[in-house]
């Protein structure tokens, strides 16, 4: 799930339970893990921990003898594996067809059956080890498997053979015997019966002893009827169970899986079986909504205790999301500190998603969804009266160039209980609106709550005045509510927004991530096919269903994910502590004190934005973020001007950077990483770099045969065609000019930002190896040492690469070979003075190689290049505490979610069992069915409490050791 998910309560039972998850994405504490929580629970926040940043004192050089690696032994023949295990069943292909062919036949063929009445010739396909039998003697057998297929022998092969052909006949109510109060000559009715192994038919006489309706008959024998007057066709419990599962884990449609019934039944000709199919898709609508009335307690009247909640709520919670009166008391909520914000913030993701748009077609206007409104999607009617009142708003003019995916996005997924909506073109901020105070309606009691949104920075600007106006009984929730952008998204916006709404500086947010509700999107895509065919009403049930199954399998995985980061996250946070103790330990306490008294609240001032994570200098070196930013306030203020709303050609080159950097990354990694795990990551990166040559074609057309021409056999080799790779001419015949002045100025920013890369990771190897030197003793802790020392060479060698990359293309782009800021770099330059070591002779006149002092303002007297470094210094120093506070926060966001899992799991197993209690003598089933989901409910609570109390102890333990 999610990383962060709040409220997951209606659960499901253990027997038929189709795994339903949330597409609310409630984001549960720091990096979490990703569950994430459809509608049902505020959606968690996702989070990951960014690596910490690391800046030491400068030593000398890392020594590349000492760290090379060791030779690699030769590969061992491979002893397991599918070309081994196939090779095995090659040997034995003959042997297996023999005896599968054997099965046509029978060796007792022509022998007399055991009643000595007739000869055998039945036998039964479904029975383990069936004998053959005669006529009478295979249908009395059978008097409560009326569902099995026979086969019986014509003299030269056996074909199916169907009961109902052979006189039987099925009888409800007295355990096969036929009903004393029937008519003894009645041949039944004519019933299709649609079960998991095939289409069966079947004549029924139904009981007449008391008042049972005919469909109560059926479904008291497990069978659903497809009609409530005379029914004359019903399918199993069981083949509408086996759909319901394969629907939520395949998304198989309900057309393809009743085809694959009636192959079943006669491949041959299929188009002989009878066709059920819209009844099969009517019945199972109406059991996948009985099944999620069942398990979310509705039908057992759990309303009566949950009275904190909607009424009528078939939503799956998360259990580590804070809900007042359920998993936390409220007392606890009123009385928590500014500073335990974090621990009881209510975390909320709002994305949108595409490629669940239905099709504009006719349709059945009167259908209305089962679920309406106690689902993930909100009240039709309402939402239909509310889009009227408000008409057709066009968003205003967005200030930054992010995707403007809340008009692009044809469905919205509010990471809460009720919080799905669908989006039209123009109605993108009225409609999250929506989402967003049907979703928060139940969140009254809650003190904090942080929204993560990839346009925050433009939705939030009117929020309080939008609910003003058309929420005004909700308008004061706004004021609770901190605002966030995801960590992927934040990226590809302007500077203001990265000072002002990214989760690394903001407090009490944890690590939080912020896109855990894109988790669930590829999985709830396959849903597509199905959903874009089906009514309005039919499609909600659909992917409520599906929401409600991906919510589920997150819920029951809870402890484990929480386990899981919670561990990452103890690691984290000791890492970044002694970075950043180490960081202030090489400064002045009355330096240190002068940082301490700066506040660290972002200031926008005539729309500028200042903060302390930021360098405040009026000349300062160019960064491929300033080169960003400079050109798409260019691109803003050109479309404004000229009334254009072409995309920004600044983002598409940055992305273009940006996926080159991941083929550098995946080529360092391609020796060493499992196949698995990099035909993963080849998998994911050639996709980014499809749909990105898909929209560099669409600009340029031009560029057809070139992208035709280039290829390579894996994804980190593809050519990304970027202005730099074409001479000046070529780039003139393409029509890359323009681009080609933008990938220069964003590559000069790349060039220095790897530099001052460059220069940090010089200066962590340096002082990692003077700490081995004077304070690493004995084999294994030198050895350990020697490891780590062997990553951060990778490092400064990877910073190394991504310079040359960027010097390389910038030559090609027009810069001078003789310029002096950029100049040519290699690996025998990587190093600098040692500055911790005793002064020598000549060591005054020994040069620090020329980037240490690239980017720096020329003309600086000693005092200013003292305070540019301090500077450098301070920003640093600010990072890397901001990182420190976010990781304690994640770690005690954590230790509370795992206190509310396990106090959510232990209620609704204290909810069942009142439930189970308060059923009546009547209704014993209720009982029965209530005790069961407590025992769930009861081990789930059980093994989250194992779960967390180990990773206590080992907490403990690794702390003890350390010490």
């Amino acid at each position: 799930m999610s990383f962060k998910r709040r409220g997951v309560t209606g659960g499901y039972d253990s027997d038929s339970d189709d795994d339903v998850e949330l597409n609310i994405s409630v984001a549960a504490s720091g990096s979490q893990a990703t569950r994430t929580f459809y509608e049902a629970v505020p959606a968690k926040r996702p989070r990951i921990a960014s690596p910490a940043a690391t800046d030491v004192t400068a030593l000398p050089p890392c020594a590349s003898d000492a760290l090379a690696a060791p030779e690699a032994p030769p590969k061992a023949a491979r002893k397991q594996g599918a070309s081994v295990m196939m090779d095995i069943f090659s040997k034995h292909f003959d042997v297996l067809q023999a005896a599968i062919l054997s099965t046509e036949y029978h060796r007792h063929i022509g022998s007399s059956c055991p009643c000595g009445k007739a000869l055998s010739t039945f036998r039964c396909t479904e029975c383990f080890q069936s004998e053959l039998f005669c006529q009478d003697c295979i249908v009395a057998q059978h008097r409560n498997h009326p569902l099995h297929f026979l086969q019986e022998w014509t003299g030269t092969f056996f074909r199916r053979a169907h009961l109902v052909d052979l006189g039987f006949m099925l009888t409800l109510g007295h355990g096969g015997d036929p009903c004393p109060n029937g008519l003894s000559t009645s041949k039944g009715r004519p019933t299709v019966i649609v079960h998991i192994n095939g289409i069966h038919k079947a004549n029924i006489k139904y009981c007449h002893c008391d008042s049972l309706s005919e469909p109560d008959q059926l479904a008291r024998e497990r069978l659903f009827p497809a009609t409530i007057e005379q029914p004359e066709t019903a399918f199993t419990f069981a083949v509408l169970k086996h759909f319901h599962i394969s629907n939520l884990t395949s998304k198989i449609s309900a057309y393809d899986y009743f085809g694959s019934l009636r192959s079943l039944t006669n491949n041959a000709f299929p188009q002989e079986v009878p066709d059920r199919y819209r009844e099969f898709n009517r019945v199972s609508r109406v059991w996948s909504h009985l099944a999620i009335v069942r398990r979310s307690g509705q039908a057992h009247k759990i309303d009566i205790i949950l009275t904190h909640r909607r009424p009528g709520s078939l939503t799956v919670r998360c259990p580590a999301c804070p809900e007042v009166g359920f998993n936390v008391e409220e007392a606890s909520i009123i009385a928590a500190s500014s500073n335990e914000t974090h621990k009881y913030t209510l975390f909320l993701s709002i994305d949108g998603n595409f490629r669940l748009q239905r099709k504009n077609k006719n349709d059945d206007p009167d259908d209305v969804a089962l679920n309406d409104g106690n689902g993930y999607f909100v009240p039709m009617l309402q939402f239909k009266t509310y889009l009227r009142r408000v008409g057709i708003t066009i968003d205003e003019e967005p200030t930054c160039p992010h995707l403007r995916a809340a008009r692009m996005q044809n469905i919205v997924k509010f990471k809460n209980a009720a919080g799905v909506v669908d989006l039209t073109k123009g109605e993108a901020f009225p409609n999250t609106d929506f989402a967003v105070a049907y979703a928060l309606s139940e969140a009254k009691l809650q003190r904090w709550i942080m929204i993560s949104y990839d346009i925050w920075c433009q939705y939030h600007v009117n929020l309080r005045k939008r609910f003003n106006k058309w929420f005004p009984g909700m308008a004061w929730i706004i004021d609770k509510i901190r605002g966030a952008i995801p960590k992927m998204h934040i990226v590809n916006h302007i500077l203001a927004c990265m000072l002002l709404f990214a989760f690394n500086y903001i407090r009490y947010s944890g690590e939080t991530w912020g896109e855990n509700i894109e988790g669930g999107w590829a999985e709830q895509n396959q849903s597509a096919g199905s959903t874009k065919e089906q009514n309005d009403g039919h499609r909600h049930d659909s992917l409520d269903d599906f929401f409600g199954y991906w919510n589920w399998t997150k819920l029951h995985q809870i402890g484990k994910t929480l386990n899981r980061m919670y561990s990452a996250c103890i690691k984290t946070l000791k890492t970044r502590e002694d970075d950043f103790a180490e960081l202030t330990s090489m400064h002045s306490p009355e330096v240190i004190a002068r940082w301490e008294a700066m506040d660290t609240t972002p200031r926008k001032v005539n729309g500028v934005v200042t903060s302390v994570y930021e360098v405040q200098l009026k000349n300062g070196p160019p960064t491929l973020n300033r080169a960003y930013q400079t050109l798409v306030q260019e691109e803003i203020a050109s479309r404004l001007a000229d009334g254009e709303a072409t995309g920004s050609e600044a983002s598409f080159i940055n992305i273009g950077l940006q996926l080159e950097d991941k083929q550098a990354h995946l080529t360092s990694k391609a020796k060493s990483a499992q196949p698995g795990i990099l035909s993963n990551s080849r998998a994911k990166l050639n996709q980014e770099i499809t749909n990105w040559r898909q929209e560099q074609l669409s600009r340029f057309p031009s560029l057809h045969s070139e992208q035709k021409s280039a290829d390579g056999s894996h994804a980190e080799e593809l050519p990304l065609l970027l202005p730099s790779s074409f001479s000046t001419d070529r780039r003139s015949i393409l029509g890359l000019n323009r681009l080609a002045q933008i990938e220069y100025q964003l590559r000069e920013g790349q060039a220095h930002d790897a530099l001052a890369e460059v220069r940090l990771a010089i200066k962590t190897c340096n002082a990692n190896l003077q700490f081995k030197r004077n304070q690493v003793h004995g084999q294994r802790p030198n050895t350990r040492a020697q490891q780590y020392l062997r990553t951060l060479e990778a490092e400064k060698l990877a910073a190394l690469e991504k310079y040359q990359r960027a010097y390389r293309a910038l030559l090609a782009l027009g810069l001078s070979p003789e310029d002096q800021s950029l100049r040519p770099l290699d690996k025998t330059q990587l190093w600098m003075k040692n500055v911790t070591e005793r002064h020598q002779m000549g060591h005054s006149k020994t040069q620090d190689p020329w980037f240490w002092h690239a980017g720096r303002p020329s003309g600086l007297s000693p005092e200013e290049e003292d305070a540019w470094s301090l500077e450098m210094d301070r920003v640093k120093w600010f990072r890397d505490r901001a990182a420190r506070d976010r990781s304690r926060e994640e770690k005690e966001i954590l230790e509370e979610e795992f206190r509310r899992s396990v106090t959510s799991f232990q209620r609704m197993s204290q909810v069942w069992t009142e439930l189970a209690k308060d059923a009546k003598e009547s209704r014993v089933g209720y009982g029965a069915y209530g005790y069961r989901q407590a025992a769930m409910y009861g081990k789930l609570a059980d093994d989250c409490n194992t779960i967390w109390q180990n990773a206590i102890k080992a907490t403990n333990n690794e702390g003890r050791s350390t010490t």
